[in-house]
């Protein structure tokens, strides 16, 4: 009761209202909490930009608990529709987000994959496999999240991205999120 209360008091002194995440799977227990001024950024980048932006999030980490309250935007290579090509956060960031536009799907075939629009924007909540592999870069952030739009959110914790990811066949090449890790649960993608 009283880590709870700690937990809480410290969230409303950093900003944050309500937990966006917790954690129960099996990369352990822990709560994400983001600072309310920080959502609304990242959701209103994600609804108005027209190339994929990245941003390298910190704040307070305890062993069970994330408190999410500064961003900023790592050097950007290239970028655009869909991919970005950026510097690494640094080893302290404790998440990455980037976006995705809304109606982008990949479609995955047995020779690669490429992008078809007209998808409903939770199908856009994913990780590709540029966005796998950097996960699993040695000092990579611990969480990453993918936003679509003001109301898809959608997350991973680095060592999920590394037991899902891969697969007797090799590496994935499309990471969907488990539902309870969407704000918008995806629908079902038929064959």
């Amino acid at each position: 009761m009283r880590r709870g209360l700690a937990r809480l008091l410290l969230a409303l002194l950093l900003g944050a209202t309500a937990p966006i995440a917790a954690q129960t799977a099996d990369a352990g227990s822990f709560v994400v909490w983001m600072r309310d001024s920080l959502r609304e950024v990242l959701a209103k980048t994600a609804a108005t930009a027209s190339i994929e932006t990245v941003r390298c999030l910190y704040g307070v980490s305890h062993p069970d608990t994330l408190y999410l309250t500064d961003a900023a935007t790592p050097v950007i290579r290239t970028a655009d529709s869909v991919t970005a090509g950026y510097a690494p956060c640094p080893g302290y960031a404790l998440a990455l987000w980037h976006n995705h536009l809304p109606g982008w799907f990949p479609t995955i075939t047995p020779g690669g994959g490429s992008y078809r629009r007209g998808a409903p924007p939770a199908l856009a909540c994913y990780l590709s496999q540029q966005d796998i592999l950097a996960a699993n870069r040695f000092l990579a952030p611990p969480l990453w999240f993918v936003q679509v739009d003001e109301q898809v959110l959608c997350w991973w914790s680095r060592e999920q991205i590394s037991k899902l990811a891969f697969s007797p066949t090799g590496w994935a090449l499309y990471l969907p999120p488990l539902p309870e890790q969407s704000t918008v649960p995806p629908p079902a993608v038929s064959p």
